[in-house]
């Protein structure tokens, strides 16, 4: 009897060990961030609020807004003409699985062009590489890469429109 309550103490203090360690590595991680996003995301450049939800050390998923820009670029005719400049808004919800501070992602992410009186939301699948630091005030660093959905839409009705298949992300947690 003294055998059966002793293993079943030890395997009860076993179970609270472990789930603390998880706990532990999960709260020191950042659950916000602030970011610079260089190209990608149809913008050539955007500044991005990003909210992290932990579900375990190896897990995570990301919901992301921002505020940004493009460029029509006028490469053949209208030479005399500026490039028009308009502002986008990237979103996107994404899932994280790796270990330590190197993770895969992949999601969905889309941004709306607000371009004189016109307003449009293009869809992207997005796969990357994230870091993300131990720290809860790390540098967080990340490269992706994307493919618009509607590319005949993109093409027609944004013509030489900056749209790169890849972005790189710099931010720091809050």
């Amino acid at each position: 009897m003294k055998k059966i309550l002793l293993s079943l103490a030890l395997s009860i203090t076993a179970t609270f060990l472990f789930a603390q360690d998880n706990i532990e590595k999960t709260d020191k991680r950042p659950s916000n961030i602030i970011s610079l996003n260089l190209l990608g995301d149809i913008s050539t450049l955007s500044i991005n609020y990003e909210r992290l939800f932990w579900v375990d050390p190896t897990l995570f998923g990301t919901a992301k807004i921002g505020i940004g820009f493009n460029k029509r670029l006028n490469l053949l005719g209208d030479t005399f003409s500026q490039p028009t400049t308009f502002p986008t808004i990237p979103i996107h919800l994404t899932a994280n699985i790796g270990k330590g501070d190197h993770f895969f992602e992949f999601g969905l992410g889309g941004t709306m062009l607000l371009k004189s009186n016109v307003q449009d939301y293009l869809l992207y699948p997005i796969l990357g590489y994230r870091m993300v630091l131990l720290k809860s005030q790390g540098i967080n660093f990340r490269i992706f890469a994307l493919y618009p959905m509607d590319r005949v839409r993109l093409s027609r009705d944004y013509n030489n429109i900056h749209c790169p298949w890849f972005g790189i992300n710099l931010g720091i947690g809050l």
